[in-house]
Formats: structure tokens, C-alpha cells, sequence
């Protein structure tokens, strides 16, 4: 358990909610909803969500971008739902990361079972 599993586990505890199977409840998410909660999570940490535009060949499922005070910051993401996903996921993420060149960093994220 990491140090971000340890401070949720206490603050459910505070809030009476005991053990919380993540999992569990993000396998039971639509993609709409998948796509809501990175909206929501990325509007918290002051992202301002965006229309996802062609990065090279490739259209991420989502994009959005914030002004730092020396740069501007930008993230494009590719949701995957399932392990049958992850590898186009993959062959997207690779695509545009040739676009972006030395401008950005790539990553891939996924639901536990993905």
C-alpha cells in the first residue's frame, strides 16, 4: 500500500466508510463516466478541460490545459476499459508522443482490471 492508499484509507475511516474497493467501482463505470471523473479530477487540480483535437494522426479521448507562470501546460490522455484496449491505447500513446516531440511526455492509465 503506497502513501496515497494510506491517506484515503484514513479518511474513510474518519468518515465511517471502512474499507472502499476501488476497483470494484471504477470496473462498473461507462466510458461517459470514466470521462466525467477525469474531467472532474482535472478541473480540481485547475486543468481547464478542452475540445480533443488531432494530436498527429491520433484523437485522445481527452485533453486539457493550464497556464503555469513560465509555460503552459498541457495534457492529452486515452482511456482504456479493458485489456483488449490497451494495446491500440498504446499504438496511440506512441503516435503522440512522435508528435509532441521533446514538448511532452506520454503515459498510460487504466482501471485495475484493464
Amino acid at each position: 500500500m503506497d502513501s496515497l492508499e494510506r491517506r484515503q484509507r484514513r479518511i474513510d475511516e474518519k468518515a465511517g466508510r471502512g474499507d472502499v474497493d476501488f476497483a470494484g467501482i471504477i470496473g462498473k463505470l461507462t466510458r461517459e463516466q470514466m470521462l466525467g471523473s477525469v474531467h472532474e479530477m482535472l478541473t480540481d487540480v485547475c486543468y481547464e478541460t478542452v475540445a480533443p483535437g488531432q494530436v498527429g494522426s491520433v484523437t485522445p479521448d481527452f485533453r486539457a490545459r493550464r497556464q503555469g507562470e513560465k509555460c503552459a501546460y498541457e495534457i492529452v490522455g486515452v482511456l482504456c476499459m479493458s485489456p483488449d484496449e490497451v494495446i491500440k491505447a498504446y499504438e496511440k500513446l506512441v503516435e503522440m508522443e512522435k508528435a509532441l516531440g521533446n514538448k511532452g511526455r506520454v503515459c498510460h492509465g487504466s482501471p485495475p482490471d484493464a
